[in-house]
């Protein structure tokens, strides 16, 4: 693809890549940080598109893998993402509620949700995209699912334990990411 169609590619989901990152940060000056380093990096020419991907998904991945990279600090970010979880606008308090659940899960779980459910990614997409097989994929979904429904049936928030990076590998994934068990 050349970098003139990736440019207008870029603008044309430019509102999605957004909404991602507000969903992967957790303020909106992390969001506009991480989306200002993934247009330079296009623009740079530093990143590898695969063309059995849709244009959306290959950028979504770069974005993800550029999130994974930051250095995060566990006090400062739990700190962070409550007080954004207490921010959540929605049209209703069911949907704050489960919004501010969703926000407070463990990394692993709360992109799981965001790919599949919020960004309506098929669980190879997702996988692909977060460089994960498709089974692990859909065994982090299904915890996320399972606390959620629990932090709903308790009406109480799940506790964001902080759990130490670990490297995990996948085929289809050119070089090691970074993710949380």
């Amino acid at each position: 693809m050349g970098s003139g169609r990736t440019i207008a590619a870029l603008q044309a989901l430019l509102p999605d890549l957004w909404t991602f990152a507000l969903r992967l940060a957790s303020t909106p000056e992390d969001a506009e940080k991480l989306l200002d380093n993934l247009c330079h990096g296009i623009q740079a020419g530093t990143w590898e598109c695969a063309p059995y991907m849709s244009m959306r998904v290959n950028l979504m991945s770069a974005m993800l893998r550029r999130w994974q990279q930051k250095v995060r600090h566990p006090e400062a970010c739990a700190a962070r993402t409550a007080r954004a979880a207490s921010r959540i606008g929605a049209n209703s308090e069911t949907n704050r509620h489960l919004l501010q659940v969703v926000a407070m899960l463990p990394d692993e779980q709360r992109i799981a949700i965001i790919l599949v459910e919020a960004e309506r990614l098929t669980p190879s997409e997702a996988a692909w995209a977060w460089g994960l097989t498709t089974d692990e994929l859909e065994r982090r979904l299904v915890r996320a699912h399972a606390a959620v429904r629990k932090a709903l049936e308790n009406d109480a928030p799940p506790v964001r334990a902080y759990v130490p990076a670990r490297r995990t590998a996948c085929p289809q994934a050119e070089e090691v990411a970074v993710t949380r068990p």
